[in-house]
């Protein structure tokens, strides 16, 4: 089914991205925690309607944005109402409203860290990356686990945020449509309850196996300092 293939879609290129953000680029930042936490504070409605706005085709920022810089081609461009760009326009909404939670956790984990395990790295040589991989990522091997269940459990839920930016269509010719909104439009517009009943069961097997085989792969032994 499509929408099970779009789901799972959001879910594995979500994570992804999120770490990336997190992990790369978020912690030369720090100093701005409280202002990359603000999104997650916000509900999912709030969210929805304020990028519905930058993402207007003729009084968004980003177009207007775009109008500044010179690139014309894109003044008015219809980014939730192009199935190319819809999908991708809601990713970067949803990276941008969970990035905050996880910055604190990594940035909380990392400060617990001893300074003197990369004082002692960097005496023997040791650079950037290497006591990356060496000593924060086995350091902070919980919060990652834990964050991988959370990870997993909020890309397969993207109801609320699809349902508010593309005014619960799912997008043009439903190209950011998911299993939760689908489901809900089987159920109460459709009528179809045992068709929404067997998607929501099967929706629940596939989360908890998910996270029992994730927190199952990545068990390994916790350091202790």
């Amino acid at each position: 089914m499509k929408y099970g293939q779009r789901t799972f879609i959001f879910t594995f290129l979500f994570i992804p991205v999120l770490v990336y953000v997190v992990f790369v680029a978020v912690p030369y930042l720090t100093s701005m925690a409280v202002a990359f936490f603000f999104p997650q504070v916000m509900s999912a409605i709030i969210v929805g309607v304020l990028w519905s706005f930058v993402y207007h085709p003729t009084i968004g920022m980003l177009n207007g944005f775009l109008g500044i810089l010179g690139v014309s081609s894109m003044k008015s461009f219809p980014w939730l109402g192009d199935p190319n760009t819809v999908f991708g326009a809601i990713l970067a909404v949803t990276v941008w409203q969970a990035v905050g939670f996880y910055m604190v956790l990594f940035i909380t984990g990392m400060e617990s860290i001893p300074p003197h395990f990369y004082e002692a790295a960097k005496l023997d040589g040791a650079n950037s990356i290497v006591m990356f991989i060496q000593i924060t990522i086995p350091m902070l091997w919980e919060s990652i686990r834990t964050a991988i269940v959370f990870l997993a459990l909020g890309a397969m839920d993207m109801y609320a945020i699809v349902m508010i930016m593309t005014n619960g269509s799912g997008g043009p010719s439903r190209a950011a449509d998911v299993v939760p909104r689908y489901m809900v439009e089987a159920a109460f517009q459709n009528g179809e309850w045992g068709y929404a009943t067997a998607m929501a069961v099967v929706l629940m097997l596939i989360i908890l196996i998910l996270s029992i085989l994730s927190l199952r792969f990545t068990q390994r032994e916790t350091l202790e300092f």
